[in-house]
């Protein structure tokens, strides 16, 4: 939350309501993508405990790719009209006026496809009792959010901000898969 409403706080602070506007917008839209992920999410978690818990290495594994893939393509499913006709679907829902979020809503939704695919892994974490590393990463994809909104918002705007959000959740997601793959396979059978 803290990411999230950073960029929408700070987008306030240094550039104009109109903007703010328009990048929320844009935010909300790209929210759709990680549809999958909650749903996975839900799904899942009793079989990362119930693996974790037998030592069933080659199931976590299992587990993990497999999930992976399937948010991957349901990302993919959602994002692709918004980003190959993302001028068509924001005019129908906002306006013309909102067009000009257009790049804005295609890095978000870059952003958002790589959360769907790496993000079970907050999840993995959690379950096999690593909630202290999960924050951490989360809490660094933050900070480097917030240090980047800094930076990009007044040269470049929303656009700025939303390679700022999408960057944060790019870092914390491949962070957290890396930590997650590094547990996974130093566990012993």
């Amino acid at each position: 939350m803290l990411g999230a409403q950073a960029d929408i706080f700070l987008l306030g602070f240094l550039a104009d309501s109109e903007e703010v506007g328009i990048f929320k917008s844009m935010y909300q839209i790209s929210l759709l993508v990680i549809f999958s992920l909650i749903a996975v999410n839900a799904i899942v978690s009793p079989y990362i405990v119930r693996s974790f818990e037998e030592k069933n290495i080659k199931k976590l594994k299992q587990l993990l790719f497999v999930f992976c893939g399937i948010n991957f393509a349901f990302a993919l499913v959602i994002a692709c009209p918004f980003l190959f006709f993302g001028e068509f679907f924001i005019e129908l829902l906002y306006g013309k006026e909102f067009v000009v979020g257009v790049t804005c809503l295609q890095i978000l939704i870059f952003g958002r496809i790589i959360n769907s695919i790496f993000g079970i892994s907050n999840q993995f974490l959690k379950m096999m009792g690593e909630e202290r590393k999960a924050t951490k990463g989360i809490f660094i994809g933050a900070v480097v959010g917030i240090i980047l909104n800094f930076l990009l918002i007044p040269i470049y705007g929303i656009v700025g901000a939303a390679i700022a959000s999408a960057s944060a959740l790019i870092i914390w997601n491949v962070y957290l898969f890396v930590i997650t793959v590094r547990k996974i396979w130093l566990l012993k059978e």
